[in-house]
C-alpha cells in the first residue's frame, strides 16, 4: 500500500513539473509571437527606408561627379562623407557608370571601407509562431538581403533614361556604361 502511495505522489510530481513546463513553454510562444508581429509592423517602414537612403545616395554621388568635374578631384569634406558612406566598392561602380575617368581618393582614404557605413540591410518579414508548433521555433530571424548599389544604379539610369515619357534617342543627364 505504501508503494502505491509512493508511486502516486511520484507520478503526481511528474505531471505537476510537467504542466510547469508546457505553460512555461506556452508563454514563451505567445511572447516569441508578440515580439515577432512588432517587429513585422516595424521592419516593412524599415525596409523602405533602407532602399530610398541607398537611392538618395547613389544619386548624390552621380551628382557630384556629374555637376563639377573639381568636387571628385578635391575630394572635400562633403565627398569624403559620401564616399564613407558608400564605401569604395559602390563609389568605383558609380564612377565606371558616369564613365568617370580622374582620381578616384576615396580608395586610399582609410575612413572609406569597401562596404560603406551606410545601413543597407533589409530587417524582412519574420514567420511567426503557430499552433502547429512541436518543440522548436524555425523561423530565419537571421537577414542578411541587402540592397546593392548596382541595383540602385540600375534604377536610377531607367528614370534618366526610359521613363518619364523621354524620346528613345534622349538618353538623359549621364548614361549607363
Amino acid at each position: 500500500m505504501e508503494k502505491t502511495d509512493e508511486c502516486r505522489r511520484i507520478e503526481k510530481e511528474r505531471d505537476d513539473r510537467l504542466l510547469d513546463v508546457w505553460l512555461d513553454r506556452q508563454d514563451a510562444l505567445e511572447f516569441l509571437g508578440r515580439e515577432i508581429s512588432d517587429y513585422n509592423e516595424f521592419a516593412p517602414e524599415h525596409d523602405r527606408a533602407v532602399v530610398r537612403m541607398v537611392y538618395e545616395l547613389t544619386r548624390q554621388a552621380i551628382l557630384m561627379f556629374r555637376i563639377n568635374p573639381m568636387i571628385p578631384v578635391d575630394y572635400g569634406d562633403d565627398f569624403r562623407w559620401l564616399s564613407a558612406e558608400i564605401g569604395s566598392d559602390g563609389m568605383n561602380l558609380i564612377a565606371d557608370s558616369v564613365r568617370w575617368h580622374g582620381a578616384r581618393k576615396w580608395r586610399n582614404d582609410p575612413d572609406v571601407s569597401p562596404e560603406g557605413r551606410a545601413p543597407r540591410s533589409f530587417m524582412g518579414h519574420v514567420k511567426e509562431p503557430g499552433e502547429s508548433l512541436e518543440d522548436v521555433y524555425t523561423g530565419n530571424v537571421d537577414r542578411e538581403e541587402t540592397v546593392s548599389y548596382e541595383t540602385a544604379l540600375k534604377h536610377i539610369w531607367r528614370e534618366d533614361n526610359i521613363a518619364g515619357g523621354r524620346w528613345a534617342d534622349d538618353r538623359g543627364p549621364w548614361t549607363y556604361k
